[in-house]
């Protein structure tokens, strides 16, 4: 877990916490309420709620946070820098045209995407005021093939992609072009990347 060097103070973007049980931004003035309402909110959903649920919070606080507001720590984090986002992106996006056929019909996009827009980790990273450049290269590159819910797709906090971007490109690429490391960070359940790692693993190919 990863810790905050001060909790007297606002972190850049405040105090907010998106439960992933309920897919709900908690949002609150200092860190003891905001563990406070996520308390309340698993209590009234008949959650059963962490006993190191502050620890989590202040976690996935740390995780969009740059190291400068942080006890210094050795942990893998899953910070997204904006050249990490552009080059990661620009990357998908080449091998997405230049391969034949590698884009996946325009069904299986908006299935995705409707994945990404209730992901917690579908995150409007630091320094993203620059994403809006991508989001239109990503449209000229893909000759405007877009989903209806582009204006709610960001960036993957798990592997630095613009979500806009990669919900197009085919199964194959992605497999082969994320680390082994990255793909366990995935989660198995409602995401439709940390699926397709796992069928990748049973041989079973993705549904189109």
């Amino acid at each position: 877990m990863l810790h905050l060097k001060r909790k007297d103070k606002d972190p850049p973007g405040g105090w907010f916490y998106i439960e992933p049980t309920l897919k709900v931004q908690v949002v609150a003035g200092h860190f003891a309420g905001l563990v406070q309402q996520v308390q309340h909110l698993l209590a009234v959903n008949e959650i059963v709620c962490p006993e190191n649920i502050a620890d989590i919070i202040e976690d996935s606080i740390c995780q969009r946070l740059p190291s400068v507001f942080l006890i210094s720590d050795t942990k893998f984090r899953l910070i997204n820098t904006y050249n990490m986002v552009h080059d990661g992106t620009l990357a998908l996006l080449h091998l997405a045209i230049r391969q034949k056929n590698g884009l996946v019909p325009l069904a299986v996009a908006e299935r995705r995407a409707e994945d990404c827009v209730v992901c917690p980790f579908n995150s409007l990273e630091a320094g993203c005021i620059g994403c809006t450049g991508l989001h239109w290269l990503v449209q000229q590159w893909f000759h405007n093939r877009s989903t209806s819910l582009d204006s709610h797709l960001h960036v993957c906090h798990i592997c630095g992609c613009l979500n806009q971007a990669q919900v197009h490109v085919a199964a194959d690429i992605l497999i082969s072009h994320t680390s082994e490391d990255r793909k366990k960070l995935f989660p198995t359940e409602k995401c439709w990347k940390g699926e397709l790692f796992c069928e990748k693993e049973n041989t079973v190919p993705e549904k189109t």
